[in-house]
Order: structure tokens, then C-alpha cells, then sequence
């Protein structure tokens, strides 16, 4: 394809060397990669339909993916209070220096 053409030099050749691209026909590398269940574990036993992809199960992966941004907002919020408190520290520690150098 006209993408992998563009891509392909900009990957490492030895990262190159496990890209597989499956044409449909010849499934024998599936079995070879991933063993005789590999329909089970891609989930083409599973009827496909327009809310749910073959292997896809989305409350499971939605939950997932909703605790993970939970995560990282809650970081953001804890930096952010972190970086606000950073000048009043450092206007504490100059306030301090000051106060030893007047009693010295």
C-alpha cells in the first residue's frame, strides 16, 4: 500500500521484520503466531455486529479506558495544586533566609 511505502523507511528494520500484513486467504501465519485457538483470541467465533467488533467487548474495555483518564485527570489536578503552592513555598524559604539574616 501506497502508507506502508511512506512509513516503511521510517521504522526499524528489525520492527519492520514482525509487521505481517494478512490478505484474507492464506491464514496459516495466524495459526504459526498465534496457535490453533487464534480465531477464539481475535474473536472471529463471535457474531459481529454494528455496536460490537468480532473480539471487542466494550463494557470491559470502556471501563478501562474511563478509569485511565480518571487517572490522569486526577494527576493534572494534583500538579496543578502542586504548582501553585511552588511559589508560596519558595516565598516562605526567602522569607526565612531573611528573617536568619536579621538575627544574625
Amino acid at each position: 500500500s501506497i502508507v506502508w511505502k511512506m512509513a516503511s523507511p521510517l521504522i526499524d528494520p528489525r520492527t519492520k521484520k514482525k509487521i505481517h500484513f494478512m490478505n484474507g486467504k492464506d491464514m496459516s501465519l495466524c495459526e504459526e503466531v498465534l496457535g490453533k485457538n487464534w480465531r477464539e483470541l481475535v474473536g472471529l467465533d463471535k457474531e459481529h455486529s454494528k455496536t460490537n467488533a468480532r473480539g471487542y467487548n466494550h463494557p470491559k474495555y470502556w471501563a478501562s479506558l474511563k478509569k485511565f483518564y480518571e487517572d490522569v485527570d486526577n494527576n493534572k489536578e494534583e500538579t496543578k495544586e502542586e504548582a501553585k503552592s511552588e511559589p508560596l513555598k519558595e516565598e516562605t524559604r526567602k522569607e526565612e533566609a531573611n528573617t536568619v539574616a536579621d538575627d544574625a
